[in-house]
């Protein structure tokens, strides 16, 4: 079945209704990225409406890549991780659905791509609640610049990509992503290295830094990866920092890397991953467990 309707999308629920029974949550509706689904306007009206008069909606997450930034989105309503929602929609009603999602309850919306975006809307993220999620692996004038955004956005545009520096500032929780497979390897400490830089590991050319006014701190970057994820995910208060009564969910690195230089945290490699207290990888001569105070499953 191939969904590109509302009635598309309507029979499919039913299918998943009887396969899920009657107290699942999932809404799962058609995927697409650039481009306009058939009725995709009247899916977006239709589901944006049984979600806020009937309360369904637990997490918004809204994917933005268009060269209008904030103002054009694709957005994805997630009522449960494995329900996704990716039809196109114009700025009005992207705007409402966002901001409808972020008063009251703590739903947490989603920002991710955060390729172009208006200043404007910066701030709005914070007053909103919403949590700016970015791929800081692609913070780079990399073969993607060259050969497709400064052609086809212009440079102006192509060098005012992916803030990261701003969100920061503003006070917004910003947690990175990877947007695996798309980005492959999804190795953390090379986003934590171009977080900082803002170019590809291994080049140190200063024409091919992206935007260096929106370089993070070394700091910044360890949070978007650990706690503000977790927050992001709701699992602020068992994962996501290391303390008392939370998950031993850590990596141990072969280097510290605030004692090193920025150019050199992608190559740090990992000696010890504990999960839930328990090992699950261990690489040579690995440093004892942690110590008492950190939850462990029996």
């Amino acid at each position: 079945m191939r969904l590109n309707s509302l009635g598309d999308f309507k029979r499919l629920e039913a299918i998943l209704r009887n396969t899920l029974g009657s107290s699942s949550r999932t809404i799962i509706i058609p995927a697409g990225t650039c481009g306009r689904a058939s009725g995709a306007d009247d899916l977006v009206r239709a589901v944006r409406e049984e979600i806020l008069r009937n309360g369904l909606g637990e997490q918004l997450g809204v994917r933005v890549t268009g060269c209008h930034g904030f103002c054009e989105m694709e957005p994805s309503l997630l009522i449960k991780p494995e329900g996704t929602f990716y039809p196109r929609v114009k700025g009005p009603d992207a705007g409402r659905i966002v901001e409808a999602a972020a008063r009251g309850a703590d739903g947490r919306p989603l920002v991710t791509h955060l390729q172009l975006v208006d200043k404007a809307d910066v701030p709005r993220f914070a007053e909103l609640g919403v949590v700016a999620v970015p791929q800081p692996y692609w913070f780079a004038k990399d073969d993607y610049y060259f050969n497709l955004q400064a052609p086809f956005l212009g440079r102006e545009r192509a060098d005012a990509e992916y803030p990261m520096r701003s969100f920061f500032d503003a006070g917004v929780v910003v947690a990175s992503a990877s947007d695996f497979p798309v980005t492959v390897p999804c190795n953390p400490l090379i986003a934590i290295q171009m977080g900082i830089t803002r170019e590809e590991t291994g080049t140190g050319d200063p024409a091919l830094v992206l935007w260096p006014e929106e370089k993070a701190s070394l700091e910044e970057m360890i949070r978007s990866f650990t706690i503000n994820g977790a927050y992001a995910n709701f699992l602020e208060k068992e994962t996501g920092s290391i303390e008392p009564g939370k998950w031993a969910d850590l990596v141990v690195l072969d280097k510290n890397l605030f004692e090193i230089p920025a150019d050199e945290i992608a190559s740090a490699r990992v000696v010890l991953t504990l999960f839930e207290g328990k090992t699950v990888y261990e690489a040579g001569d690995a440093p004892a467990a942690p110590a008492a105070g950190t939850k462990e499953r029996p």
